[in-house]
This record gives structure tokens, sequence and C-alpha cells, in this order.
């Protein structure tokens, strides 16, 4: 499935999804990791699924990145410099422009306390390195899936239907 299939609007505290040249819905997604190999790899792959990227190397700038941009799915990494995934997340949980974006953890840490911490914050999943593109492109899907139907039951519930 590519980033076209989705059509949500803006919920509240969201910008719209980016619109091509072509007014064709482009979904953003937000990668954060403090390795560049990972966030090339990530960033070429969703690229070529058609989504629009935006990279953030370390917490807080994923942090500012996700409150101007308002990403519709953040792909975070836990072990970050200046503020670790854990924080960030817990931010994002806290702002009504970010509280329904989900946030998919792709990190390299498998204890218990990392994914009870991801749990805590919402996490929509818990992927651990190395990761099969495929899997992080069904979960980013999923997602998108979940946005989209949070969407429809608040634009019916704001109707009064």
């Amino acid at each position: 499935m590519t980033a076209d299939h989705y059509n949500r609007q803006t919920m509240p505290g969201r910008k719209s999804l980016s619109r091509t040249g072509k007014g064709v819905i482009t979904p953003t997604i937000l990668v954060v990791d403090d390795e560049p190999d990972v966030l090339n790899a990530l960033r070429r792959r969703l690229e070529y699924m058609g989504f629009r990227v935006i990279c953030a190397e370390d917490g807080e700038m994923a942090t500012q990145v996700a409150f101007h941009e308002s990403p519709d799915v953040i792909i975070l990494d836990v072990g970050l410099p200046m503020l670790d995934g854990h924080g960030v997340a817990e931010r994002l949980r806290h702002s009504r422009q970010t509280r329904y974006t989900p946030v998919i953890y792709l990190t390299a840490r498998t204890a218990q306390e990392d994914r009870a911490s991801a749990d805590e914050n919402c996490a929509f999943a818990y992927i651990t390195k190395p990761f099969i593109a495929a899997e992080i492109l069904s979960t980013v899907n999923r997602a998108l899936e979940l946005s989209q139907a949070m969407f429809d039951k608040y634009e019916l519930w704001e109707s009064g239907n």
C-alpha cells in the first residue's frame, strides 16, 4: 500500500497532510534516530513508498520538529542524545497538538523497562533493531489506518450524527 491511499484531513491540533503538485495527499513521517545509516535507509524506503519524510537526529530536535510539522506518524529510537526517546514520547503525549500522533518505537533496546516505558507513553508499536523494512512499512500503514479511523469517528461526532 502506498502513501496516496490515505485521505485524512486535519484533527484538532494537527496540520493537514501534505499535498503534492498533483493534489495527492501525502502523509508525513518523522524518523528520529542518531544513526545516519538508519535514518538514510528509512528515509529512502519511505520516500520510495510515497511518503514525505522528515528526519531528526536527537530528542530535542525531534520534539521541535514534531510540534512544528505535526507529522502523521513518528518512528522513534530510544537511545538519543539530548533527550531520550521516552522523554520525547512523553512530551508528545502531553501536548494537545501531538497526543494522537502514532509513535512507533524502533530501537535496539530489548529490556522490559524500555517496553514498559513505551507502553506508558502509548506507543503504537515497539520494533527492535535490526529491523525488516516490510515490518516498518506494514506498521506505518496500520498506524495511518488507525489515524484515519480516529478522524472518521471525530468527524462523525463533530457533525452530531
